[in-house]
């Protein structure tokens, strides 16, 4: 009867293996997301504006990417002028 039990319920390995191969297919499809999304975002940059485009120097692709929302306002209010020497 303990045999039968054992060959029905996974084992602690196997249970282990599969949520690892969940959590790295999750990841697999997030990253490939993001590839993709970089490669969409770099193509409209290019058909846009190719003449003034430098996409390294400028950063508009990580701006573009980001999730991250800017806040000028804040932080130019933070910022603390250099005083004389």
């Amino acid at each position: 009867m303990k045999s039968t039990i054992y060959g029905k319920q996974p084992t602690l390995l196997q249970s282990t293996l599969c949520s690892e191969i969940k959590r790295s297919s999750t990841l697999l499809l997030f990253l490939s997301y993001l590839v993709e999304a970089g490669f969409s975002r770099v193509s409209q940059m290019l058909s846009k504006a190719p003449n003034r485009l430098d996409i390294v120097k400028r950063g508009d692709l990580r701006l573009s990417l980001t999730s991250i929302e800017q806040n000028i306002k804040k932080l130019v209010e933070k910022h603390q002028p250099q005083g004389s020497h």
